[in-house]
């Protein structure tokens, strides 16, 4: 037996349709091989990232449950509909991946449309996400950000980009490119703080050079509204300005356009008290970012770059 699949399907409420269970196996044969493999978990707990049902029904999709005996690991992913057209051409997915032996391959993995966002669907999947690992008592999960999106919004999530284990021969470009989107967005700082406008450039140099994997967060996180940069050399390939969110001065984030259109590979530390579960708490529940590397930032930045 190489695979072994439960699919559960969940309609939005409006569709007068209730959960049914289908493909090639049946709850009464998966349930005993997921508590086998991973010891804890279950067919309840793993739906149960869909709670509360009364703030995502609207966005369900379907679950399924894969069982891979050969890699000892146990696969669950999530669809969710875009409540206006309920089929699933339009979709985002929510998954992870959970291995018997070898936990620090465990993984997360989230693709979300362009434009289909903005629902607190994953905000909520996340938290009991990070319950249910508290529960299952593991802590580490690999995350492989990348897509037009994904290279900023881990970041803001609390992903940590793990040098080690990125393409060497790309890995090095990121750090030139964040360097010459700096010198492309000089001018709109100056313009923005004419008085000190150098001396916060000098400052994101900094982070940017550092290596301390934690000040990628602090650069995601800088809010200096800017006008998206075009389409050039010191982009990456999956940069689109066009799916940019402008607000009514049609402008962005900061720290969005630096890590729009990146990839990365790291992981989330999700151990209690780690920086990166703060981080990652901080976005779910919308509190007001309060950790950064205070070795790297300085007064200066503190007082421009982290108002709240």
């Amino acid at each position: 037996m190489a695979k072994l699949e439960l699919e559960i399907e969940h309609f939005p409420p409006d569709l007068k349709s209730t959960k049914r269970l289908f493909g090639r196996a049946d709850a009464k044969e998966v349930e005993p091989l997921i508590a086998a493999m991973i010891p804890g978990l279950s067919i309840e707990k793993t739906e149960g990232l869909l709670k509360p049902e009364s703030q995502l029904s609207k966005y369900f999709g379907f679950l399924q449950i894969s069982i891979y005996p050969l890699q000892q690991m146990v696969e669950a992913s999530f669809n969710t509909r875009n409540p206006a057209i309920h089929g699933l051409t339009d979709n985002n997915t929510f998954s992870f991946q959970l291995y018997k032996n070898d936990p620090s391959k465990d993984a997360l993995g989230m693709f979300a449309l362009p434009g289909n966002t903005g629902h607190g669907v994953a905000k909520v999947m996340l938290q009991n996400l990070v319950d249910l690992m508290d529960d299952l008592e593991r802590t580490k999960l690999t995350i492989k950000a990348g897509d037009e999106l994904g290279g900023y919004v881990w970041l803001r999530y609390g992903g940590l980009i793990d040098p080690s284990v990125q393409d060497k021969a790309k890995f090095p470009d990121l750090k030139k490119r964040l360097k010459e989107k700096i010198d492309l967005l000089a001018p709109q700082i100056i313009k923005m703080y004419p008085e000190n406008g150098l001396e916060i450039i000098d400052a994101i140099l900094k982070l940017i050079t550092s290596e301390d994997p934690q000040t990628f967060w602090a650069i995601a996180n800088i809010d200096i509204p800017v006008t998206p940069l075009e389409k050039s050399s010191a982009m990456p390939k999956s940069y689109t300005p066009s799916i940019f969110l402008l607000n009514e001065e049609g402008k962005v984030p900061l720290g969005l356009v630096m890590f729009a259109g990146e990839s990365w590979k790291g992981i989330i530390d999700l151990s209690r008290g780690s920086p990166s579960r703060a981080m990652l708490e901080c976005m779910i529940h919308d509190h007001k970012l309060k950790i950064f590397p205070k070795n790297v930032l300085t007064e200066l930045q503190e007082r421009l770059l982290w108002e709240r």
